[in-house]
């Protein structure tokens, strides 16, 4: 997660610099540069926790429970990073762009609509546990991902006047 956060507050502030410049095309460059560099690295982390989940938890306990709770998890979290990456850069992207509004509603539509309903639909209602918990959190990561790809190729954010 570091590795998009830093990535999103270097797109904000790019983005901001470009369209302040009046030069959308880079502002535009910067964003998809700063969410590919994002996703690369933090896709190799979540392969990490894909292949070795409770080799990363033994780092912390040895306690087989909860190894075998958190290898769950972790896969989930692995599963989430490309698309939690393009989430994160490009909320950031739309910020520097003065669209806060738009990162506002995706966020909060995303949070409480699919990440909790999907947790309580899949871990309360049909019994799965921290399993389906684990699966609302990373369908509530790629369904930003996705909007964020979709609002930002749009490139509707490029005219806002701030």
């Amino acid at each position: 997660m570091l590795p998009g956060l830093a990535f999103s507050v270097a797109a904000t502030t790019l983005v901001g610099q470009h369209l302040g410049a009046g030069d959308p095309a880079s502002a535009r460059a910067a964003g998809w540069r700063s969410t590919f560099a994002a996703a690369g690295w933090m896709s190799l982390a979540g392969l990490g926790f894909l292949l070795f989940p409770e080799p990363l938890l033994r780092l912390y306990t040895n306690d087989p429970d909860v190894i075998a709770a958190g290898s769950t998890g972790i896969r989930m979290v692995g599963i989430g990073q490309p698309l939690q990456a393009a989430a994160f850069v490009l909320s950031g992207a739309l910020r520097g762009a003065g669209d806060t509004r738009t990162t506002l509603m995706v966020g909060s539509l995303s949070m409480w609509g699919v990440r909790l309903m999907t947790a309580a639909t899949f871990g309360i209602g049909l019994g799965w546990g921290v399993a389906g918990i684990w699966l609302g959190w990373c369908a509530d990561w790629w369904v930003r991902g996705l909007c964020y790809l979709w609002i930002f190729h749009r490139g509707k954010w490029q005219k806002l006047k701030v």
